[in-house]
């Protein structure tokens, strides 16, 4: 049985249906919408800005210089905001989440407001969902980060709905501790939506998921995800369905630790998505799944020891893999240390990639071989000599018998059989292996006007 067979064979009871996990919450936060009327005492509130931050001792916390690009240019961070709200028990304060974005003049985009968290918050008293559906900054005030915690193992914790297509205004997460619940944070349809500075950390599902807007296919992109940890969740670290058609989405320190399913599962990796400077470690499926892509790159990372819930020598434990569910064009792996303690386990293995790069990564433990691509990856370019390993592999590549169509090390195509494979373009150096009658072992170019390999070494063509 070929390992492809057997890893797809593997995987077929366990492979997640290509739908969007985001869409599992509509009919229940239809439901659990509450009428959202302020108490009393919440309704009557008016406190000025100059106010409410002395009520709430922003200056002491670090708050009045803690402007983002979009959210606030002011000397305070918060001078473009129409409404300031604050969350807690103290006076003038309300006290849940929901309550606050509620009061917020407008709808939508036409909505501009901040959501202040302190210390004194109780999520008690939140009915959770918190559905977020207009243009807010919602941040935690201490700088411990207050914790918001859902009890509910059923019951997702933030929802972000755009209220249109392509809303552009910015909403924000951020300074927070999310504990317990179902999936952590959704973004469902929004760009430019930022969440950082956020640790999660047991959730029954999912802790992050970037979904589109309305029906199948609704494009996602421009999110940004900063300074994230995630552990100990039962689902994904990080979840994008097959039908968000995601671009630029970036995840900057993201770290998924012993997550449930894979770190991250991207489905639709869209274009132009980056993961950088996030470690990946110890989840039960792969680190790192990537479908449908083009210039998606994974940089500065550390992956170790995933796809846990495989035994050892199986050939499943995969740090990344690029899936064979849809194409995966001009992606790039720089700059990452895989780590592995010689199991067999896999660092990156290429089921369906084109033109993709392979440099600078260091890859240590893995005794049966580091890369594993198969024939449904063209045009593979590992620099090898940027490559770094601890040499106690049996061979660079694993499995992935035949390798992938024209593999290079360094721009060249590897060694191989050349009069069983076309060059990419007039000029392209490949490395036959002799086999033919008179045909050198050796460098040979490819003459794209006569469709034929030229060898370098006594100019015959090798055919």
């Amino acid at each position: 049985m070929s390992r492809n067979q057997n890893l797809s064979e593997m995987k077929s009871s366990k492979e997640k249906a290509d739908v969007d996990e985001g869409q599992a919450h509509d009919e229940q936060a239809t439901k659990m919408r509450r009428d959202r009327t302020s108490t009393p005492a919440e309704s009557d509130l008016d406190v000025s800005r100059r106010g409410l931050f002395a009520l709430a001792g922003l200056a002491g916390l670090g708050f009045m210089g803690r402007a983002s690009a979009n959210h606030g240019t002011g000397n305070d961070g918060f001078s473009s905001f129409d409404t300031i709200h604050i969350v807690g028990d103290g006076d003038g304060q309300y006290s849940t989440i929901q309550a606050a974005h509620d009061v917020i003049p407008g709808n939508g985009s036409d909505a501009n407001g901040a959501i202040l968290i302190a210390d004194s918050y109780n999520p008690a008293r939140e009915n959770f969902p918190v559905i977020v559906d207009k243009y807010v900054d919602i941040r935690g005030m201490a700088n411990t980060a207050p914790l918001v915690y859902n009890d509910d193992s059923n019951t997702n914790t933030f929802v972000f709905e755009a209220s249109e297509q392509h809303n552009t205004e910015s909403p924000m997460l951020s300074n927070m501790r999310l504990r317990g619940g179902k999936k952590a944070v959704i973004i469902r349809g929004y760009t430019n939506a930022t969440v950082q500075d956020v640790s999660i950390f047991g959730c029954s599902g999912t802790a992050l998921v970037v979904t589109p807007y309305g029906s199948s296919f609704s494009t996602v992109y421009d999110n940004y995800f900063r300074n994230i940890n995630i552990s100990d969740v039962g689902g994904d670290g990080v979840y994008v369905p097959q039908n968000s058609a995601s671009n630029s989405l970036l995840f900057d320190n993201v770290n998924v630790y012993r997550a449930g399913n894979h770190g991250y599962q991207l489905r639709h990796g869209g274009a132009g998505t980056t993961i950088r400077d996030s470690t990946i470690q110890h989840c039960d499926d792969w680190g790192v799944l990537v479908d449908r892509s083009a210039a998606f790159t994974v940089r500065d990372c550390y992956l170790e020891s995933n796809g846990q819930e495989y035994s050892p020598g199986t050939g499943n434990r995969i740090d990344l893999i690029f899936h064979r569910g849809g194409l995966n064009e001009n992606f790039l792996v720089e700059g990452c240390y895989f780590q592995a303690f010689g199991n067999g386990d896999t660092a990156i293995h290429i089921n369906a990639g084109e033109n993709g790069q392979i440099k600078n990564c260091v890859f240590n433990g893995y005794g049966g071989g580091h890369i594993v691509d198969d024939e449904g990856s063209t045009d593979l370019n590992v620099s090898r000599s940027t490559i770094q390993t601890d040499g106690s592999e049996e061979s660079f590549y694993s499995g992935g018998s035949p390798l992938g169509m024209r593999t290079r090390e360094n721009g060249t195509i590897n060694r191989q059989n050349l009069t069983a494979i076309t060059g990419l373009y007039d000029g392209d150096q490949g490395l036959h292996d002799g086999s033919g009658s008179g045909n050198p072992a050796g460098l040979a170019v490819w003459d794209e006007n006569n469709g034929q390999w030229v060898s370098q070494v006594d100019g015959s063509v090798i055919g």
